[in-house]
């Protein structure tokens, strides 16, 4: 098995691979979502705040269910949760165009937030963690990448898609695109390290180390955390309102 320094090393098709799970899960759900509230307006006449309100509910959602990852990795695994995202932010990316009442944008934007769980910035790192240790830093860096991309690639294509083929066709093909490229990456490189052992960690879970537990209430409990939170919630309304420059 080759070192982590090097090229060849399994652990770098691990960080393309979540690489590309940042880059579909930050440019469809996030970047694009200016484009789901023009395109949206323009078929069904609904109104702005209406949209908005369910492309909103859905960071909330995902936000929510994300504080029990752990609780959701233990029982999945990390591979069949990311199988799970992609899925999910797929139906989603087809459900969207064709959404024909109010409720069906509501459960298409739910379905999103389900993808984030699955494909955002608390698996990510996780996967990619586990195969690295001298590289850690860059490698969950490198991972990131994906993130930005998402909004300097994903989402200038796909609006070049909806003006040549019209959103549903558009959202359609990007939907398949996304397949064909993430289930077989996903299928093939996430998963734990090989020398993860079988008796400590099933075949795509990873197990915490002991002594390293610590419960919701003594995180929330700390002001580093707010800080955290409050920055990226600024973060967060900064894009929202650059998004609402598409319009």
């Amino acid at each position: 098995m080759h070192d982590e320094t090097s090229l060849r090393y399994a652990g770098w098709r691990v960080v393309l691979a979540c690489f590309l799970l940042a880059l579909s899960i930050f440019g469809f759900a996030l970047y694009a979502q200016g484009i789901y509230l023009v395109e949206l307006e323009r078929l069904n006449g609904w109104p702005a705040s209406l949209i908005s309100g369910a492309s909103t509910l859905s960071l909330l959602i995902g936000n929510v269910i994300v504080i029990f990852t752990d609780e959701i990795v233990r029982h999945l695994g990390l591979k069949r949760l990311a199988l799970a995202g992609i899925a999910c932010l797929a139906t989603s990316m087809v459900l969207l165009p064709f959404a024909a009442a109010p409720w069906t944008i509501y459960a298409a934007f739910a379905l999103m937030s389900l993808g984030w769980v699955g494909m955002g910035t608390v698996i990510i790192p996780a996967v990619v963690g586990a195969w690295f240790v001298r590289r850690r830093g860059l490698a969950i860096s490198l991972a990131f990448l994906g993130a930005s991309s998402g909004g300097i690639i994903v989402t200038p294509l796909l609006m070049v898609l909806v003006g040549h083929l019209g959103f549903q066709t558009a959202m359609v093909a990007a939907s398949a695109v996304l397949l064909i490229f993430l289930l077989p990456t996903t299928f093939a490189w996430i998963g734990p390290p090989p020398n993860v052992c079988a008796t400590t960690a099933s075949a795509d879970q990873f197990s915490p180390a002991p002594g390293t537990s610590i419960c919701r209430g003594e995180i929330v409990r700390r002001p580093a955390f707010w800080t955290i939170v409050c920055a990226r919630d600024h973060r967060s309304g900064r894009l929202h309102r650059a998004s609402d420059r598409y319009t």
